[in-house]
């Protein structure tokens, strides 16, 4: 979407006083973005602050809130089964936060992965990567090349 575009924003309540907001650019002509984009609130168990940019996944471990998982801690594991998406500000330890399932955001990206790129969950905490085959599990793709850690991605993680 570029800059300055119109925007609708649907906002939903949950059962479980959480929110979801999805934002539907209203632009038009080849500068807008035709895309949804999908927040939706999770609780931070990690233990520690969850920085902005961070790819998280579902923590099964803990208790469900009306019979949901609706906490996250910072994805670990390559090819992660259970990411979620990626958190758009800071959330501290044991605090409510947003994190986007789809959309574009600057997320955290491995040193190297070009633009384009498909992308998987590497092996380091919170981070993606390119993804290495087809039978990978892909959770976006980047859209320009990584700088300072980060790059912007285009989010595909509605589980």
């Amino acid at each position: 979407m570029a800059f300055g575009d119109a925007q609708t924003s649907l906002v939903q309540y949950q059962r479980d006083d959480t929110l979801r907001v999805v934002q539907v650019p209203t632009g038009s002509g080849s500068d807008s973005y035709n895309g949804a984009v999908y927040d939706e609130a999770f609780k931070n168990d990690s233990g520690a602050t969850i920085v902005a940019g961070t790819w998280v996944k579902f923590d099964h471990t803990a208790a469900l809130v009306n019979g949901q998982i609706r906490n996250v801690v910072a994805t670990a594991a390559a090819d992660e089964a259970l990411t979620v998406g990626v958190v758009t500000q800071d959330i501290g330890d044991g605090e409510w936060g947003v994190v986007r399932r789809e959309g574009q955001i600057q997320a955290l990206v491995a040193a190297l992965t070009p633009a384009a790129s498909a992308l998987q969950i590497s092996g380091t905490a919170g981070t993606a990567e390119a993804a290495g085959a087809t039978t990978e599990r892909t959770c976006g793709v980047s859209l320009s090349a990584v700088a300072a850690g980060k790059a912007l991605v285009e989010v595909r993680c509605r589980t």
